[in-house]
């Protein structure tokens, strides 16, 4: 029992009241989890009653052992809280004035804060982590919080370049627009071929591919594609359109035009 702010509170609808030692009634206003640390360990006590005016914390030890899987150990001048599964101490306090007080001046109140702000706030708080670093903080602290369905930044961040501008140019004849790309492989070839260039023609769909031990070799192709095309068809290729990356933006690829 505790007039402490608690988590995963609901209002309580029993008919029980908390009787004192002089007979005087205290109501219960809800029911929820009150999470404490004790020196450096952490515990939980499930379905606390929130007294308003209730003036000392009052603990069921019982209650204590089964929440959170531990033993007591009481002596003369003090008292230890041990994990009944490793034999580990987790705490010890003192005895005064003939009671085992436990200080829980030092309760978490982060889930509290943590449930009141919106779950996209805290995810830019913390530096954006990723959905199962969300999943991992609910479970912690024993709280709802949903992962934003899209976060700007993010999307933003893992983008290796802004976005293309908008072009609505399209092929009317052939070899009017030729699109080309650069794919690596992950096993390089007998012949000692890493990377692989493709050009397609975007009216007709017909590809060219040219497979190439070093992406220096691209402008290589790109000119014998070009040589090809006006030899055989007596055409030239309008538009180049590519990712542009550095095998198609350098110097020796704008010195063709």
């Amino acid at each position: 029992m505790t007039a402490m702010p608690i988590n995963n509170s609901q209002p309580y609808g029993g008919p029980h009241n908390v009787y004192m030692g002089n007979g005087d009634s205290m109501s219960v206003s809800h029911t929820g989890n009150l999470p404490f640390s004790l020196g450096s360990s952490t515990f939980t006590l499930q379905n606390v009653f929130l007294i308003p005016s209730i003036r000392k914390n009052l603990l069921s030890v019982a209650r204590f052992t089964k929440d959170n899987h531990v033993f007591f150990l009481f002596v003369l001048d003090f008292y230890q809280i041990y994990c009944l599964h490793t034999g580990c101490l987790l705490f010890q306090g003192p005895c005064k004035d003939g009671l085992y007080p436990l200080n829980l001046s030092n309760v978490s109140t982060s889930p509290q804060a943590l449930a009141s702000v919106h779950s996209s706030i805290w995810h830019n708080r913390l530096g954006h982590p990723s959905s199962n670093v969300f999943a991992r903080l609910s479970s912690t602290i024993n709280s709802k919080l949903s992962f934003p369905s899209f976060c700007r930044d993010c999307a933003l961040s893992k983008s290796h370049q802004l976005p293309f501008n908008s072009n609505k140019e399209t092929a009317t004849t052939p070899f009017h627009i030729i699109h080309s790309d650069v794919w690596s492989s992950s096993t390089i070839s007998i012949s000692g071929f890493k990377y692989y260039v493709l050009f397609t023609d975007e009216f007709s769909r017909y590809t060219w591919i040219y497979p190439m031990r070093r992406k220096n070799e691209v402008l290589t192709h790109f000119q014998t594609l070009v040589a090809k095309i006006q030899n055989i068809f007596h055409h030239t290729i309008q538009f180049l359109q590519s990712d542009n990356g550095t095998e198609y933006v350098n110097n020796a690829f704008f010195s063709l035009s």
